[in-house]
């Protein structure tokens, strides 16, 4: 079963890479200037033609406030994880309106890199920072499944398909929902059944040391009285001791 959740999660994470749309839209100005360049090689596909251009962008003073995540998502493209993450931590912190596109960008990066605790907390943060943003709640579920959370990917499911209900992944999504449902309720039957057998064992365990105290009260019960036998014995015997030969003259 789990394996199959693996699987299934692969085949329904969506395109890694995600910009909104109106970040990577082309800027005002001259379109020749290294940022719109940049840009467009970006939304083609292209990211080593753009990762120059955007520092050129940087070094001209003519960059935007994203444009870290623009370098930042360039760098995921291009597999180098460790850049990504550096470009995005860095603009995150002058970007503030749009933190939930680093947070989630974030979230991809440590998701290739299989690290998944920190990949569902980066895709929370991008959840804290704008609720409703599917791309990340679908992810998250991902993350969720790989991390063995079953019930809380399961939410998360739900939440996308209420979100995204037109989604060209929905029946894939309602395949995984049915079968963490599923899941979940063995799991249930499951833990109520060990449940019960540790009840029952521990009803056998109080039932066996009652019965265990009962002979030991029996057992003592019984020296008592022996030991009271024995003293009147014992009594009875000084008592008999003692005798006299009487003679008939």
């Amino acid at each position: 079963m789990k394996r199959f959740f693996y699987r299934s999660a692969g085949r329904i994470l969506p395109v890694i890479v995600y910009l909104y749309a109106v970040s990577i839209s082309t800027g005002l100005g001259n379109a020749q200037d290294a940022l719109s360049e940049g840009k467009k090689f970006l939304l083609n596909n292209q990211p080593a033609k753009a990762v120059p251009l955007f520092y050129k962008a940087l070094s001209d003073g003519k960059a935007d406030t994203r444009t870290h995540l623009y370098i930042g998502v360039c760098y995921i493209q291009l597999g180098k994880y460790a850049d990504a993450e550096q470009q995005l931590l860095t603009g995150k912190e002058t970007d503030t309106a749009g933190s939930y596109l680093y947070w989630y960008n974030l979230g991809n990066v440590y998701f290739l890199q299989s690290r998944f605790t920190e990949a569902e907390e980066a895709y929370t943060a991008a959840l804290t920072a704008r609720r409703a943003y599917p791309q990340a709640v679908l992810n998250r579920a991902n993350t969720r499944i790989k991390l063995e959370n079953y019930a809380a990917a399961l939410e998360d499911y739900t939440f996308y398909l209420n979100l995204e209900p037109s989604t060209s992944q929905k029946q894939s999504i309602q395949r995984m929902v049915s079968l963490l449902q599923a899941e979940l309720r063995e799991e249930e039957l499951v833990r109520m059944q060990a449940a019960a057998q540790a009840l029952a064992e521990e009803a056998e365990q109080n039932a066996a040391e009652t019965r265990y105290r009962k002979l030991q009260e029996e057992i003592n019960a019984h020296l008592r009285s022996v030991d009271s036998a024995s003293s009147l014995s014992a009594g009875s015997d000084e008592t008999l001791d003692y005798v006299e030969d009487y003679h008939l003259d």
